[in-house]
């Protein structure tokens, strides 16, 4: 990520355009300067600035290592860039910023922050467990969290949406106690709020955990999952091809009733390779379309896809339990998937229990000490790239 401001705006839409800054480099002179007070200050100038700003929106991106998180961060915020983005390991920050122009009112400047969260599971737990560092408690009115499952390896797919879907509810309502205790009614406005967006007179609406913050599920890579070489070499089961129908609609099936089960948004997006590069360009303009309207308010993306045989777009309140239906036999969705799906491990959420004791690292285990003990700065290397150290 390297691109100036100005080379990257483009039009979002006929009254905005959007812009950013993929190394969010420190303001000039700020010396080191906690990436908080950073952000804080940053705020403050836009809002001063525009006249009416909203305020900021928060995305936090987490999911599959290696799964194409910073690619999809890339594709959001400059279409037309097709570089492969450099692998992100620990914590990384950008921004965008959206200027909207009106014939009655000077521009207006909103700003979404984008973290992305990825490294050894040690690392993402302990930097998502800190207080004030990721979907804070005083940004969760706008925050959205993004995760991303790598479909080129399928049987890790249930096991990390599992587990992420499990620490954000979790984190959420760890929040809502404390906003409860406190006498805020914010807990009970964001989830009504969402309920709204799913839509009130849904007949699932009882069905379905919703936890007032949007969670948008993005399965990458399909068109690797779609060939059925690819079952072959990564799933280690025989495979023929007509088998391969079963396993993407039990892939799709089992996605669409957990994404919407947890009040969430679920779409497919494929690579750059030019035998598929309308779908790509057609899966990533879904995604920014969708996260468009939640952090800058933009019109709501209305397509719709159920196709198991093509990259799946369903938007928060768009599909029904009725039309996912259920599994041959006397199994769920869960069970019929890991019957197809092996987990590597010893089941889809236990198998994270003992993986840090499995491959331990003296590197991984000093950084992990220094979060703890000092808080991070950011700090320019020699190339200009915002670099996070402590403070020593």
């Amino acid at each position: 990520m390297g691109e100036s401001e100005n080379s990257s705006r483009r039009p979002s839409s006929s009254h905005g355009r959007l812009s950013s800054k993929d190394n969010a480099r420190p303001p000039p002179g700020t010396g080191g300067k906690d990436i908080w007070t950073i952000i804080s200050e940053k705020k403050k100038a836009d809002a001063h600035s525009g006249g009416g700003d909203r305020p900021d929106a928060h995305i936090l991106v987490v999911g599959s290592p290696r799964g194409g998180k910073s690619t999809l961060i890339a594709r959001y915020l400059n279409p037309e860039k097709e570089d492969v983005p450099k692998r992100t390991i620990g914590l990384e920050y950008t921004f965008a910023r959206r200027t909207v122009s009106s014939a009655v009112s000077v521009d207006r400047k909103d700003v979404v922050h984008i973290w992305e969260l990825s490294g050894p599971r040690k690392l993402e737990e302990e930097l998502l467990t800190a207080e004030r560092l990721l979907l804070p408690m005083s940004s969760l009115s706008t925050s959205v969290v993004v995760v991303v499952l790598d479909l080129s390896k399928p049987s890790e797919v249930l096991d990390l949406l599992i587990f992420w879907l499990d620490k954000i509810h979790k984190r959420i309502e760890g929040f809502y106690e404390k906003l409860k205790r406190r006498g805020s009614k914010l807990p009970q406005q964001l989830v009504e709020r969402e309920k709204k967006l799913f839509g009130l007179e849904h007949e699932d609406l009882d069905e379905v955990k919703l936890s007032g913050v949007p969670v948008i599920i993005v399965g990458t890579k399909y068109d690797c999952f779609k060939v059925g070489a690819c079952g072959l070499r990564l799933w280690h089961l025989p495979r023929i091809f007509d088998q391969d129908a079963e396993l993407r609609k039990t892939m799709a099936r089992t996605l669409r009733y957990l994404a919407h089960t947890n009040g969430g948004t679920l779409l497919y997006t494929t690579g750059l390779n030019k035998d598929v590069q309308g779908e790509s360009r057609s899966s990533h303009s879904a995604f920014r379309s969708i996260i468009n309207h939640l952090v800058f308010h933009a019109p709501p993306y209305r397509g719709v896809e159920v196709d198991h045989s093509r990259p799946l777009v369903i938007p928060l309140g768009l599909d029904r339990l009725a039309n996912i239906g259920h599994p041959s036999g006397k199994d769920d969705w869960i069970s019929h998937f890991l019957k197809l799906f092996p987990s590597p491990g010893k089941g889809p959420v236990a198998s994270r229990k003992n993986e840090n004791n499995l491959h331990p690292e003296k590197e991984i285990d000093d950084l992990i000490a220094q979060c703890r003990a000092q808080p991070w700065t950011v700090r320019k290397d020699d190339a200009g790239d915002m670099k996070w150290k402590n403070q020593e």
